[in-house]
């Protein structure tokens, strides 16, 4: 029997509240047409770039032709196909596991999904379904916000004479090994019923793919686990599935961007630290097997946050293997440290700045200095902007290496050098130094 929960203010079944998806409206067809990003063209030959030039002629259609899916409840087959095409990352571009896989699936077939995806995710957000600790994927949240949260919950911590835990899990090929079945359930258990559930269904079943290399496809081979790749509709349905997970134990804080997720205890003592972990290691084993999602171990890693340094050692097990404490994770692409000076994600954010000042520094002779300015808004910019709200309100002695890599760029782009003043480059393109940054 499967074990599935929902969170504070979810309803259980037959509650009286459930969603029927609705029919749209020309104007409403077009808005999502026109929503669609440029991408290349699916089993059907058509991008989204060609259709955004000629759906006008065919709107009417297209209209009908999607209310009639939403009231059968019917995902057309022809729909379903995806194109996998594997693109090199790095490393020896003989071995399979250095490419990352691609899915292309038909552009109609992305409009029907944004249908889906936008009525599923009002009636979530209406009803208060999704646990408040999911940021990924939702409107108005980002990846800093986790880690925001992160900050907060280790420094107040401390505030209170507490240690903290941070428990990093990475689960292996999360959106690949959704099972349709239980999805299904638990949709069934938010209330998702009617034609929303139906059309759901049929979305998940019956699915099949194809790989092309060099215009050579192979056979079609059939999907029947996880979410679809390169989906409009499958990181919802994903952030769905998992959503029942930070109810596995009250005594932790859960902080989830899609499957990125962490898990946080606290404790006076550290014997009830390490009481506390034992009782949720296992309950998130049950939960993992119930759900059919497996841990990487390798990957999982926990930190120990506390000021005192003669602490007896926190140990952590799940189904046998131990888990590793690092002193430095990194998570959401910002490197933590236990002891929340953030050392580390300056260290590195400072490594890369300096490598980039290099590729700005070797073409300053061939381009004009506004490019030189975009560039710096392009390759520098970014990694201080970045959580800098959290790691740039440090001392300024902590994050002086980024203010000098800033003035150095600057520099660079004026064509002046030292013992030249930096703060009017600052001036005179409009631009912060890293702690008016994080002030703003």
């Amino acid at each position: 029997m499967l074990l599935i929960n929902y969170p504070a203010g979810a309803v259980p079944e037959n509650a009286g509240i459930d969603l029927n998806l609705n029919n749209l409206n020309e104007a409403e067809v077009e808005q999502r047409i026109l929503s669609l990003k440029n991408k290349g063209a699916g089993i059907d030959k058509i991008n989204a770039k060609l259709l955004k030039m000629s759906y006008k002629a065919i709107l009417p259609q297209l209209t009908h032709f999607f209310n009639i899916c939403v009231n059968k409840g019917i995902f057309p087959k022809k729909l379903k196909i995806g194109v996998v095409k594997p693109v090199y990352k790095k490393g020896d571009a003989h071995d399979f596991s250095n490419y990352r896989p691609i899915s292309i699936l038909p552009v109609l077939s992305k409009i029907l999904e944004l249908i889906i995806r936008d009525q599923l995710t009002d009636y979530f957000v209406e009803h208060n379904l999704f646990t408040d600790r999911q940021v990924g994927f939702r409107k108005k949240k980002s990846t800093y916000m986790p880690i925001m949260l992160i900050h907060d919950f280790v420094t107040t911590a401390w505030e209170a004479n507490e240690s903290a835990i941070g428990i990093f899990i990475d689960l292996k090929k999360a959106f690949d090994t959704v099972d349709h079945v239980i999805l299904c359930k638990k949709l069934e258990r938010y209330g998702v019923k009617n034609n929303a559930l139906k059309i759901i269904e049929s979305y998940l079943t019956d699915r099949t793919q194809i790989v092309n290399i060099n215009n050579m496809s192979s056979d079609y081979r059939g999907v029947t686990v996880g979410v679809p790749q390169g989906s409009i509709l499958g990181p919802l349905l994903f952030i769905i599935y998992i959503n029942d997970l930070p109810l596995i134990d009250r005594n932790c804080q859960f902080f989830l961007y899609a499957d990125d997720t962490a898990i946080f205890v606290k404790q006076k003592e550290v014997g009830s630290l390490q009481n506390v972990i034992n009782q949720i290691m296992p309950k998130l084993s049950i939960w993992l097997s119930t759900n059919y999602l497996t841990l990487n171990i390798s990957k999982t890693v926990f930190q120990h946050y506390s000021h005192s340094k003669s602490l007896a050692p926190i140990t952590m097990r799940l189904d046998g293997a131990d888990i590793e404490q690092k002193d430095c994770v990194l998570y959401l692409g910002m490197y933590l440290d236990n002891d929340m000076k953030f050392s580390s994600h300056i260290t590195k954010t400072s490594s890369i700045i300096s490598r980039n000042i290099g590729l700005i520094s070797r073409i300053r002779y061939f381009v004009r200095q506004k490019h030189l300015v975009q560039l710096y808004n392009t390759l520098i910019l970014p990694y201080i902007n970045y959580c800098c709200f959290i790691w740039g309100t440090n001392y300024e002695s902590r994050t002086k290496p980024i203010l000098v890599l800033q003035k150095r760029a600057l520099r660079v782009i004026e064509g002046v050098f030292l013992p030249s003043s930096a703060t009017p480059i600052f001036k005179k393109f409009g631009l912060l130094k890293v702690n008016d940054i994080a002030k703003q």
